[in-house]
């Protein structure tokens, strides 16, 4: 029995000592110029594109591999003797590197977390681009004197939609993993889509390992801050200038209300200026008795800001720094994806989150009447 344990034993430690390996072994489908070295490296600042050399190996008949004992899984740069590189998240597994004629579209197989945190953040990218193209081309016509036309804003606003859906479905698929990409998608934009006991789960779950890297310190930091934010907990206090730029105090405006909500939404935001019409229709029935809303705006621009208002005919109290995704306000509710809301009581308690359609209808109701 005891031969036995000990054979046990040292199976479990044989698997979780795999378990724990990280490894990387590149080859080169061309011959590579004589003397080529490959370097292992973090970004120390992605702006001033300023990168820590970690270690470096020789490539030997098109081929190259790094010991990784020490390190840990995290985002690294794969960098060579030009100084050509690319990104990888590295994670306990062998991440394989197959370079072609372009060394910055070298292709890395047998990598999950590498292979879903970039699709993830290909989702967020194209949201991003499709955003800053709506702005742009809204300033071109504006430059000419002319009104975007409504078939090219359908466009955007379907794009935006696809998109987001995609983010969604995505962020829900990724998040629930417990691992390390899971981690970084709920650190990088993807909490929105749970709910503050799932995310709390979904931590409790994760092993020690993903919890002590970058992006589950990043992860526990998010959550500790949107705990802060739960159903039953007084709304953080703050204070914005409204659109005639006179500051709005969040404390005093939800005094003697029955029932505020608080709106994060933009101008760009396809989703947000789609629920408007339900929403204007929901205030009018219910503002005489005790509903109100400030709207919270992530715009960057005055005008595309005040032109939604009017519009969508929102006329409701509005405040934004118009500081874009840095709003003040939005960070401090960590705001990641709009449309959000929270309702809040007229003590300032949240009492509920993102509830929209017939669910925003039903607690309305059920308070104000």
């Amino acid at each position: 029995m005891k031969f036995y344990t000990i054979i046990l034993v040292a199976f479990l430690s044989m698997a979780a000592g795999g378990k724990k390996e990280m490894k990387i072994n590149g080859t080169y489908l061309r011959t590579p110029k004589a003397g080529e070295k490959i370097y292992l490296a973090i970004t120390l600042d992605a702006k001033k594109r300023t990168k820590q050399l970690l270690d470096s190996v020789n490539v030997k008949d098109n081929h190259f591999s790094f010991n990784l004992k020490k390190k840990q899984p995290g985002k690294y740069e794969i960098v060579n003797t030009a100084g050509q590189s690319f990104s990888v998240y590295l994670d306990y597994c062998q991440t394989n590197i197959v370079i072609d004629s372009m060394f910055m579209r070298a292709k890395i197989t047998g990598n999950i977390t590498d292979s879903l945190i970039k699709k993830f953040d290909g989702i967020q990218t194209g949201i991003a681009l499709t955003q800053l193209g709506v702005g742009l081309m809204s300033k071109k016509y504006k430059d000419e004197g002319k009104e975007m036309p409504d078939s090219l804003v359908k466009q955007f606003v379907t794009s935006l939609d696809r998109l987001t859906a995609s983010r969604k479905e995505y962020s829900k698929s990724i998040g629930s993993r417990n691992d390390f990409a899971a981690a970084y998608v709920l650190a990088t934009g993807a909490s929105s889509e749970f709910t503050i006991p799932e995310l709390n789960a979904i931590y409790k779950k994760m092993d020690g390992y993903v919890k002590t890297s970058q992006y589950g310190v990043n992860f526990k930091t998010l959550l500790d801050k949107m705990n802060n934010l739960e159903v039953g907990v007084k709304a953080p206090a703050f204070a914005q200038p409204n659109t005639e730029g006179a500051n709005v105090d969040f404390a005093s405006f939800v005094k003697g209300k029955k029932l505020v909500m608080i709106d994060f939404w933009a101008s760009w935001c396809g989703p947000c200026r789609k629920e408007n019409p339900n929403v204007v229709a929901l205030y009018n029935e219910y503002k005489a008795k005790g509903f109100e809303i400030i709207g919270v705006s992530l715009d960057d621009k005055k005008d595309a800001w005040l032109k939604a208002i009017a519009d969508d005919k929102l006329t409701w109290t509005h405040v934004s720094d118009l500081g874009g995704w840095a709003n003040s306000v939005a960070k401090l509710y960590n705001v990641s994806a709009v449309p959000q809301t929270f309702l809040v009581d007229g003590n300032g308690v949240i009492i509920a989150r993102n509830l929209r359609g017939k669910d925003l209808d039903d607690k309305v109701k059920e308070i104000c009447n």
